[in-house]
């Protein structure tokens, strides 16, 4: 099953101005695991902080995901893109306390990274405490932990590239008494 995606993207016509684009691109196409190192740079080169990444340590708990923005009603030719939102769901297993986003192949400009525990057990969040951590970026907001309420976006209004992005880390709260 494809993840849900939405769009909100300003992009530039060949010989034309800007214009601003919403919605929900065509068909995501799931990209096969021998492809990943034609996409993916970590997978054919190492980075500064990382060596290359092994296909096979990741094929049965990783996917990935294409799809062609000109296929969007409205859009034709792309001569660039200049202001993107990008909105999806990602499903990691609850039971690992934790979990993250990671900036794409591109660097790219990112306002906000925002953490929705909506799908974890209602009747476990309310005992649970969450705090965002950046990783290879930023340092270490000095932020408390904070009950679901109390989430707070990571805003790093920023240049961040590949292997740069923020995890949310979940733990059981302390009760006294």
């Amino acid at each position: 099953m494809v993840p849900p995606i939405h769009l909100d993207f300003d992009y530039r016509r060949r010989g034309s101005g800007y214009t601003r684009v919403q919605g929900t691109p065509g068909v995501a196409h799931e990209v096969s695991p021998k492809e990943w190192p034609e996409i993916l740079p970590i997978f054919r080169e190492p980075g500064r902080n990382y060596p290359v990444l092994r296909v096979a340590d990741y094929y049965s708990t990783t996917r990935v995901f294409n799809f062609d923005l000109g296929s969007m009603p409205g859009v034709q030719h792309i001569a660039g893109i200049r202001r993107m939102t990008f909105e999806t769901t990602a499903l990691q297993r609850a039971n690992d306390r934790f979990s993250y986003w990671s900036a794409g192949n591109y660097p790219s400009i990112v306002e906000n990274i925002t953490f929705d525990v909506g799908g974890l057990d209602p009747n476990d969040k309310s005992g649970l405490e969450f705090r965002i951590v950046p990783f290879n970026t930023f340092p270490a907001p000095t932020n408390n932990w904070a009950s679901v309420e109390g989430i707070q976006p990571f805003s790093p209004n920023a240049w961040m590239s590949n292997g740069q992005g923020a995890a949310i880390l979940w733990k059981t709260r302390k009760r006294f008494g």
